[in-house]
């Protein structure tokens, strides 16, 4: 029986340090990665963030039973579209975008309901970008923004809860309009 497979697509801060916090330890499950750079690819497999990493997006995605978005906002509506028909049924899709309601948008117009999505962001300070700066303890004691749908099947609500406790974050769950308007007040600030 092959391991459970848990697929991140964006191999920059969040989601090497995702997988960072993912290959620490024991586990059973298996960490697979895509970036479309294949320069980040490599620096995600050299860190050991990843398993492994696939070019081809479907490829990395085929099997999964989470697959994480660590995308800008702009690149996560493509990404869907291409994912749609491609995901197993039961796999979960999260994001990890600063903005959650275009985002939930897009997975209600793309995404099936045998595919269920969470929207989801990690509230981190940071100071260095990119793969490099990457941290296994990145998430530990920071608030995780949890912000399901009001369709949102209860199993995805609880892998990313789990997830961002997995990581050593606090979930806090937020609705997707009331989180962008938290944000926007924060950066205006």
């Amino acid at each position: 029986m092959a391991k459970p497979r848990i697929t991140i697509v964006g191999l920059g801060l969040i989601g090497n340090s995702i997988g960072l916090a993912l290959t620490q330890g024991k586990r059973n499950y298996e960490v697979v990665g895509h970036d479309k750079d294949n320069k980040a690819a490599g620096q995600s497999r050299k860190i050991k963030a990843v398993d492994k990493t696939e070019w081809n997006l479907i490829s990395a995605c085929d099997g999964a039973d989470l697959v994480i978005l660590a995308l800008p906002a702009i690149a996560i509506r493509d990404t869907m579209i291409a994912l749609a028909s491609e995901l197993k049924p039961g796999c979960v899709v999260m994001d990890t975008a600063s903005v959650k309601a275009p985002v939930q948008r897009w997975a209600d117009e793309f995404l099936t309901d045998q595919n269920p999505f969470i929207g989801t962001n990690p509230i981190v300070a940071v100071y260095e970008a990119g793969g490099d700066a990457a941290r296994a303890d990145m998430f530990q004691k920071a608030t995780w923004a949890i912000c399901p749908a009001p369709t949102t099947a209860e199993s995805a609500v609880k892998t990313a809860a789990d997830l961002a406790e997995r990581l050593g974050a606090t979930p806090l769950f937020l609705d997707s309009i009331e989180h962008d308007s938290m944000l926007a007040a924060v950066e205006h600030l």
